[in-house]
């Protein structure tokens, strides 16, 4: 498996950042757009607070990184795993439109694969997977941030205004312990740090 250790330097304070995407359309039909192609980053994204090439940290343990199983693929389970610096453990933050920020998760900012809700499935349990980027609302989320020494983020798939949250299950401290959507609570495994790779 594989991960990053860096460090993110950023500003104190709070910030509300919402991460939506684009038109709905399943995720998991064999069309594709324009948009199935590489993420980018400009230089202006760059520069900006989240978008960027980041390492995503369960906040309830130290030295995970959320993962994609087995490398970058169509159809790979996200999890946590130990950080160790590979690329199935990069994710391109990438903001899709204007105001409020629209953003998508991609792994491996070249790859062409996003993080995506199987069948834009949002009911508690449900693992979030790899697939094609293609502008789906299943690849649609938002983000609740405020900054300290790190930011911490809670993650909720677009349009569930934060009574769905993503999160590690059961509050596991192991290895391949699942990535998935469960209702939003208070609880650790569902607050997230992002760090510059």
């Amino acid at each position: 498996m594989t991960g990053i250790k860096t460090a993110l330097s950023s500003a104190a304070g709070a910030s509300l950042i919402a991460f939506s995407l684009l038109s709905p359309q399943s995720a998991n039909a064999a069309t594709t757009s324009s948009d199935s192609t590489s993420v980018q980053a400009s230089s202006a994204e760059q520069n900006a607070k989240f978008p960027g090439i980041r390492t995503w940290r369960p906040e309830h343990v130290s030295n995970m990184c959320i993962t994609a199983h087995g490398g970058a693929r169509k159809g790979a389970k996200v999890d946590q795993y130990t950080c160790v610096g590979q690329s199935n453990q990069r994710w391109f933050v990438g903001d899709v439109t204007g105001r409020p920020p629209v953003y998508r998760f991609q792994i491996s900012s070249d790859s062409g694969l996003c993080l995506d809700i199987p069948r834009g499935n949002k009911k508690n349990g449900t693992q979030l997977q790899l697939w094609t980027c293609n502008g789906s609302i299943n690849q649609q989320f938002q983000m609740s941030c405020s900054s300290a020494n790190e930011t911490k983020c809670r993650i909720a798939p677009h349009g569930t205004s934060f009574r769905k949250c993503l999160s590690v299950k059961g509050g596991s401290t192991a290895n391949n312990a699942a990535l998935i959507i469960w209702d939003c609570n208070s609880a650790k495994d569902q607050s997230f740090r992002f760090r510059k790779a």
